[in-house]
């Protein structure tokens, strides 16, 4: 979940091996099409849907990779009454056409691709790590953005009869800072199984875990000094959490992704 800009965000038969997961849609499920893609999902939990198609930006070779955007489709979600309300635009998918990406001079988009491609999902424990540096492998993203993905939760192959791929829960960050309630991000990546197409879909969490504000004083200077035991400690608490407990649940994400369907 893609414009470049964080905080907004807000897919080949590619999988070897994974989980394969057979969801039926919410029982009060509305339905979206544009531009020849069409889902289902549930208005109570992604609130309204804004869909554009983003013709992208001409290749400024001169200029960093997040300013240059290839051709998708994209639609926004609402999600209603969501724990930091000053943020408006809680999720995003973004529909690539991988002709369009082979097409586009800008080479992070094809790389995210290609590590989608290659990336053995039988075994994603070396992505389950924390850091700030970012040298730490990090999964793929569409697209990149112009931050650190400091860790990655949950990770696992998630595949459906029309799209391969893999869902994370990760957090981006630009600087040392608090993690607060509604920030970290449910990300799935996949590539449609007739390999046309890439989805990106992410959508932010309420956990109940975090904390909702930041402190009041806080002391910047000592807590960027902890900040790494700090990164630790938060997603040691993600990583011990079931998901299930999360708003939305992984049952209603997925439900969506699978009734997500592109005419050819």
């Amino acid at each position: 979940m893609f414009k470049k800009y964080l905080f907004v965000y807000l897919a080949i038969t590619l999988i070897m091996a994974g989980i394969v997961h057979a969801q039926s849609a919410p029982a009060a499920a509305a339905q979206v099409s544009f531009n020849g893609i069409t889902f289902s999902y549930d208005p109570a939990v992604f609130g309204a849907v804004l869909p554009a198609y983003d013709a992208g930006t001409p290749f400024q070779a001169d200029a960093p990779y997040f300013a240059n955007n290839a051709p998708h489709t994209t639609f926004l979600f609402t999600r209603p009454d969501p724990a930091r309300p000053d943020v408006n635009l809680t999720g995003e998918l973004g529909i690539y056409r991988i002709a369009d990406i082979e097409a586009y001079a800008e080479p992070s988009y094809k790389d995210v691709v290609d590590q989608l491609r290659t990336l053995d999902t039988s075994d994603l424990s070396a992505y389950e790590t924390v850091g700030a540096d970012y040298k730490i492998p990090a999964l793929p993203f569409m697209p990149v953005l112009n931050a650190t993905q400091v860790f990655r939760a949950h990770p696992q192959a998630l595949n459906f009869k029309a799209v391969n791929g893999i869902e994370y829960y990760t957090y981006y960050s630009q600087s040392p800072e608090p993690i607060i309630e509604g920030q970290v991000m449910y990300a799935y990546q996949g590539i449609a199984t007739d390999g046309k197409y890439y989805l990106s879909f992410s959508i932010y969490i309420e956990m109940g875990l975090l904390e909702t504000k930041i402190a009041d004083g806080i002391d910047w200077d000592a807590f960027g000094a902890n900040y790494a035991q700090y990164l630790q400690d938060t997603y040691d608490t993600i990583k011990g959490a079931d998901p299930a407990t999360f708003t939305p649940t992984p049952d209603v994400l997925h439900s969506f992704i699978e009734s997500i369907s592109i005419a050819a």
